[in-house]
C-alpha cells in the first residue's frame, strides 16, 4: 500500500491503544493531516480499514470537526459499513461528539447532498432534479418516442419487435404501415 503524502507522528494514544499491530503504511495513511490524501493499494489491503482510524484521529486530535471530513467510497453498501465503523470505533475509544454531520458516501450521494445543500448559490435554483436510473429510462423513452414519431412510417424501422414488446425498458408500438 502506498499513500501519497507528506509523513506524520501524530496518532492519538487511544488509537494507538485500539490498534496496537498497525504496520508502517497505515501508521502513515491514519496519521496524515496535510490535507487530502490519495491511497492506491489493492483489494483486500486495508484501504477501507484505514479510513476509520484516519477519520477518527482527525477528530481525537481535534484537526477537523465532524463537518469538515468527507469519507468517500464507490457502492452503498462500503458507504454504509464506513459510516457503522467510524459509530463503534467512535463508541470504542470515547469520542463524544456528535458525529450526524461527518459526511459519508458515495461519490454520488456526496455530490447530490452537497448541490441540494448549495444549490442557492448555482444557476440550478430550486427546479433541478438529479438523474437516477428511474429519471434515466424515462428520458430514454421520452427519447425514443421523439425519435420514432419523428420518422415518417414507412421508414421506420422495428428491428424485428412486434407491436408492444419492450425495448431498452420502454413499451414500443410499430409505426410500420399496414400491408396490402
Amino acid at each position: 500500500m502506498s499513500a501519497t503524502a507528506a509523513k506524520s507522528d501524530t496518532i492519538a494514544p487511544e488509537l494507538l491503544e485500539a490498534y496496537p499491530n498497525l504496520d508502517e503504511a497505515k501508521r502513515q495513511i491514519i496519521a496524515h493531516d496535510a490535507g487530502p490524501l490519495l491511497v492506491i493499494a489493492g483489494p483486500g489491503s486495508g484501504k477501507t480499514f484505514s479510513l476509520v482510524p484516519r477519520a477518527m484521529n482527525l477528530l481525537l486530535l481535534e484537526r477537523a470537526k465532524p463537518s469538515e471530513i468527507i469519507v468517500c467510497t464507490f457502492t452503498e453498501k462500503a458507504a454504509f459499513e464506513l459510516r457503522e465503523r467510524i459509530s463503534q470505533k467512535a463508541r470504542k475509544v470515547g469520542y463524544k461528539s456528535d458525529l450526524t454531520e461527518l459526511r459519508v458516501g458515495t461519490i454520488h450521494s456526496i455530490c447530490n447532498r452537497i448541490l441540494r445543500e448549495f444549490r442557492h448559490r448555482t444557476p440550478l435554483g430550486a427546479g433541478y432534479e438529479t438523474l437516477n436510473e428511474l429519471t434515466e429510462l424515462l428520458t430514454s423513452c421520452s427519447t425514443s418516442a421523439t425519435r420514432s414519431s419523428a420518422r415518417t412510417p414507412s421508414s421506420a424501422p422495428t428491428s424485428g419487435r412486434r407491436s408492444g414488446e419492450r425495448s431498452r425498458g420502454c413499451a414500443t408500438t410499430s409505426t410500420r404501415s399496414p400491408r396490402s
